[in-house]
């Protein structure tokens, strides 16, 4: 019978808390909607940009970013980690990283210019004065997530949860 070397047990003790945490990040991105899912729920509920307005308010935190169009980026739940977006009622938008303000501008719904749906429904982008890369694309919000959806003009999308 082979025994595991005690050299060796550092690096297997290292190698399965690793793929530990592999496997959680991977069951915790399958657990969540789909970006159709999010979209049927989107388009279910038929928000009035004022009502958009309304629910975008409040502190949403970063989850992760996919761009399916491009083979070298892949999905990834680390790349801005610790990012919120903080939507306020007088328009104007806070963004922290690591609970450090890093920028703060002002923001306004916009009816987006690009089809997404056929027959087309009102979809809205946000306009920010200062350029946000985790904030472009056509708004999909469903309860407390919060999609911003480039990939359908091969852009990337960018998803938070919303803060209790």
């Amino acid at each position: 019978m082979k025994t595991l070397s005690m050299s060796k047990l550092p690096f297997s003790l290292m190698a399965f808390i690793l793929l530990t945490f592999i496997s959680c990040q991977k069951e915790e991105l399958q657990n969540e909607r789909t970006n159709q899912e999010l979209w049927d729920c989107h388009t279910a509920e038929g928000l009035s940009e004022a009502v958009l307005k309304q629910r975008l308010i409040g502190t949403w935190n970063w989850k992760h970013k996919a761009c399916p169009f491009n083979p070298n980026d892949v999905p990834t739940d680390t790349e801005h980690a610790g990012l919120s977006a903080e939507f306020k009622s007088d328009n104007t938008l806070t963004i922290k990283q690591d609970d450090e303000i890093v920028l703060q501008t002002t923001w306004t719904l916009i009816e987006s210019e690009t089809a997404v749906h056929v027959p087309p429904i009102p979809s809205y982008q946000l306009r920010t004065d200062l350029f946000v890369n985790q904030l472009i694309g056509v708004i999909v919000l469903c309860e407390d997530e919060l999609l911003f959806m480039s990939s359908f003009v091969d852009g990337c999308d960018n998803r938070f949860e919303k803060e209790d």
